[in-house]
């Protein structure tokens, strides 16, 4: 029996198959390798990191600068200082010495921080007409440029808080708590209008005035009255603060002024606004080899939507009321996001939102403790001992109990053999009763009135506590 041969079988076919196989594998390679390194290097497509599909749009604030002006008078203020460097330098240091009750070096420096009040009188009279005024900052934000007064304002507070210890001193308490509030009212007026840094600067103030504060309030020899009428002028200043929303507003116009002068000048421009936002100036060739080489393919276009887009979504967030964690978590998200995106320009501008916002929570805290420290100590005058809890400040001392920022819920109080804690709960939002640190007095707790008391100079109404 003979069998059919059969017919070869070819191999191109299959070769064929295979070829193409080959090709579009390593077609795949190529385009992932590529992929990959676009994403290193620049980031992942221009929306990478949007919450949804809605791209949000910054409202640009109404903003109409007074006729009479009260950053005019501040600018006067600061011409009429008699020796612009002597209050920075003569009262720094004796500040910190009558807060720490150095006694020694108090009674050392006193005749020349008199003499330094003496002369900036007229600086002092302008500050106080300052401080009832509409007030608005008419600087245009920019990136790079500062107006050049703006750091020297807090040496009208250093000023004006030595002059408080000393009318203290000296048993006019009336001035020194009048000083104290024109203090306040420069911190809560510089920031309208303002960046991030005028909001820094205003906070800056506040908690240099802050501790002499306190320490006036807590020697117990300012009469009921006049700690009722501080009380209320604190809580009228800080029914004025400029809202955090505000700040962020203006923010993103400075920060979209830095991405307009990246597409004039390139992206060595960047080194003057990275130069701001560090603690210690950068090389500047270094910084814009770095720069250059990072922005390599980066959509100016795209960063400046996906910026505005973020800013938004915080302004609305900053708009929560005190307890919502919001704008924390968002501020987390912009963080891992820009280094997602490896973004160079979003990250020069914007983490210092982060840390400002913490600034923010901090100062408003302080002028809430400062009128509740006014209001405990009217009522140790009246009563004869400390309230058992705060409830009994509302509504004869206090029209409300006392906020926490960082909660939303009343402050924390506690009446103790020395006197009594008056604490929030500070960024971390846990109550660890009234604990932190010597240096910030903020972690983990934010403690406004420590413990014990200093000692005080008059005596105490029988049965006080």
């Amino acid at each position: 029996m003979t069998h059919p041969l059969e017919r070869p079988r070819s191999n191109v076919g299959r070769c064929l198959v295979w070829a193409v196989i080959c090709a579009l594998g390593a077609i795949l390679i190529v385009c992932g390798g590529g992929w990959a390194v676009l994403r290193a290097r620049v980031g992942v497509r221009p929306n990478a990191g949007w919450i949804d599909a809605e791209r949000k749009r910054v409202v640009p604030p109404e903003l109409s600068i007074p006729a009479d002006n009260g950053f005019d008078t501040y600018e006067r203020a600061l011409a009429a200082r008699s020796e612009p460097d002597d209050p920075e330098e003569v009262c720094e240091g004796w500040l910190k010495a009558a807060a720490e009750h150095d006694k020694a070096t108090v009674a050392s420096r006193e005749s020349a921080v008199r003499d330094v009040v003496r002369r900036n009188e007229p600086a002092l009279r302008l500050l106080h007409e300052a401080a009832d005024k509409e007030y608005l900052n008419p600087s245009r934000p920019s990136p790079t440029v500062l107006y050049p007064s703006l750091a020297k304002s807090r040496s009208l507070v250093r000023l004006a808080t030595g002059a408080a210890v000393l009318a203290h001193q000296d048993g006019d308490d009336k001035r020194a708590l009048g000083l104290i509030e024109d203090s306040y009212a420069l911190g809560v007026n510089v920031p309208h209008g303002g960046c991030l840094i005028e909001s820094l600067v205003g906070i800056a103030g506040i908690a240099i005035a802050a501790r002499t504060s306190t320490d006036i309030m807590l020697d117990r020899t300012a009469p009921p009255g006049l700690l009722k009428q501080h009380a209320a002028r604190v809580r009228e200043l800080r029914g004025r603060v400029y809202p955090f929303s505000g700040t962020l507003a203006v923010e993103w116009t400075g920060a979209k002024g830095g991405l307009d002068l990246v597409r004039r000048e390139g992206p060595t421009a960047l080194t003057t606004m990275a130069s701001m936002e560090a603690d210690e100036p950068p090389d500047g060739d270094e910084t814009a080899r770095t720069i250059a080489w990072s922005m390599a393919g980066v959509s100016i276009d795209a960063t400046e939507e996906w910026m505005e887009d973020r800013y938004a979504r915080m302004i609305e967030a900053a708009q929560k009321p005190f307890g919502d964690t919001s704008l924390d978590d968002l501020n987390a998200r912009t963080t891992h996001d820009i280094a997602a995106r490896r973004d160079v320009l979003a990250g020069i501008v914007m983490p210092v939102s982060a840390r400002a916002h913490g600034k923010y929570l901090q100062s408003w805290g302080v002028l809430m403790a400062d009128e509740t420290i006014a209001c405990l100590q009217a009522y140790r005058k009246e009563k004869g001992a400390y309230p058992d809890s705060l409830d009994a400040l509302v509504p004869g001392y206090m029209p409300d109990l006392p906020i926490d920022p960082w909660t939303g819920k009343p402050m924390l109080y506690k009446v103790t053999d020395d006197g009594y804690l008056l604490y929030a709960c500070g960024p971390d939002r846990d109550d660890d009763g009234g604990v932190c640190t010597e240096t910030d007095r903020m972690t983990p707790d934010q403690v406004f009135v420590p413990v014990p008391q200093p000692v005080a100079k008059a005596e105490a109404p029988p049965g006080a506590r």
